[in-house]
């Protein structure tokens, strides 16, 4: 058995909705708490992103890691951090997406949901 050194199995799963534009970046972000309002620190936990068309689709418009910085924790913080030349590219359109954390010899999924992402405007 690995013994575990970080907060992963702890952590919830949380539910998103989100909405982002072709011309912005993306850096929606959240803080994990317990129950008692104790900050759960993200500290030792690789965490990757996959947004698709639907699950099984081969292709993601866009992927994310923290191991590319498109992904950021800072102490219980998880931002998305993905840029506007990136999401200049994604087809507006709805999607799914989840991130999945790794560390301790595990690996879990921590958020799932759905993003639209609309064509933005201003240029």
């Amino acid at each position: 058995m690995t013994a575990v050194a970080t907060n992963l199995l702890i952590l919830p799963l949380v539910s998103l909705t989100i909405a982002v534009g072709t011309n912005e970046d993306w850096i929606d972000g959240l803080a994990f708490y317990d129950n008692a309002m104790n900050a759960l620190a993200l500290d030792g936990i690789a965490f990757k992103m996959t947004l698709r068309h639907v699950v099984d689709e081969a292709t993601a418009p866009i992927t994310a890691s923290t191991g590319e910085g498109s992904l950021l924790t800072s102490g219980n913080r998880f931002n998305f951090n993905v840029p506007v030349a990136t999401m200049g590219i994604v087809p507006p359109a709805a999607y799914v997406m989840d991130v999945v954390g790794m560390a301790d010899g595990h690996q879990r999924i921590i958020m799932q949901g759905q993003v639209t992402v609309f064509e933005g405007v201003t240029r």
